[in-house]
């Protein structure tokens, strides 16, 4: 039995393998992808496609086990239960990302948790409970001047 000789692009690969597995970068292309879509379906109204969009993105950052994507579209879905009403829901989501990102200190998870809390304190002063508003959108001033 001959022994098959391996492409140049199969010898290739086994000699320089990839330093990031190209699985993970392409999921991580398509969250980004995701996120500017959601986006996109946000400012014209069509929010039923953006929540449908948002869960596919949330399952995908989770194969991936992309803490800091799943963060960010928790608070984009979080925006979006604001829009419809659902106010505790949303402020549950995103407590859970400032929970999550209370302790890094990097620049992506502080420009994450500051999203978080804004969306905290537009939603309690949605909900009437300004003083608590004004606290978390203090925090979230903060951040954004040190950061």
């Amino acid at each position: 039995m001959t022994e098959r000789v391996p492409t140049w692009y199969e010898w290739h690969w086994q000699s320089n393998p990839p330093t990031v597995d190209v699985r993970d970068a392409t999921i991580s292309s398509l969250i980004d992808h995701i996120q500017k879509k959601s986006e996109v379906l946000d400012l014209i109204g069509n929010w039923e496609s953006e929540l449908e969009l948002l869960e596919t993105g949330l399952k995908l950052a989770g194969l991936i086990d992309d803490a800091l994507a799943v963060c960010g579209l928790k608070i984009w879905k979080s925006g979006y239960l604001q829009r419809k009403g659902d106010y505790d829901t949303s402020l549950q989501l995103a407590r859970g990302v400032l929970d999550e990102l209370n302790d890094h200190d990097d620049k992506p998870a502080r420009m994450i948790y500051s999203k978080a809390l804004h969306k905290m304190g537009v939603v309690n002063w949605n909900k009437g409970d300004y003083d608590q508003a004004l606290n978390y959108l203090k925090d979230y001033k903060q951040i954004c001047e040190t950061t």
